[in-house]
This record gives structure tokens, sequence and C-alpha cells, in this order.
């Protein structure tokens, strides 16, 4: 059966997906590491990712009008904020229920 998406989920999901990957692809993957890649290491990869979404949501709307990107770089640090939470919180959490 297939689902009958009332909002577009599928659409935006697949756009998100290919801005992601365009990030590999791009500026800041040329060396191979990405510069979040040394910010989560070092643990600073939830509160620099919630700074972003924070930062992405003010500014839609006031730079560059209502810049559908900005949406876009918004739900991409979410993603990573996602990762960041289950490295850094949940990681916490199973090291604690081992002991």
């Amino acid at each position: 059966m297939a689902i009958r998406f009332n909002f577009n989920e599928d659409k935006y999901c697949k756009e998100l997906m290919e801005y992601i990957i365009s990030t590999y692809e791009g500026y800041y993957n040329a060396g191979g590491a990405q510069p979040i890649d040394i910010i989560m290491a070092k643990k600073h990869g939830l509160g620099f990712c919630m700074a972003n979404t924070l930062k992405y949501a003010g500014r839609y709307g006031e730079k560059d009008g209502h810049n559908r990107k900005d949406l876009i770089k918004l739900l991409h640090y979410g993603i990573l904020a996602l990762y960041a939470h289950d490295k850094q919180i949940e990681g916490l959490h199973q090291d604690t229920d081992t002991e």
C-alpha cells in the first residue's frame, strides 16, 4: 500500500538528501574532512549544531528574504544534532549502564 503524504514530506526528504549529498561534494570536503568532523571529534557537535539550527531559523526571512535554503540548512543541522546527541548523550548513558 502506497502512503499518501499530505504535506509532501517525501519530496522534502528527497530534496534534503540531495542537499546533504552536495555538502560532501563541496568546498568544505575538499581536504577529505569537514570542519564539523573536528567539532564532533572534540565533543562540541551538539552545541554547534543546535546553535546553527537557531542561526538558520533566525535568519530565515531576514537575510536574502524568505530563503528556502536556510530551511534546508536548518533541517540538515537538526539531523547532525541527532547524530551528536546519539554519540554524546546516548553514549554517556550506555557507558553508565554497563558499569
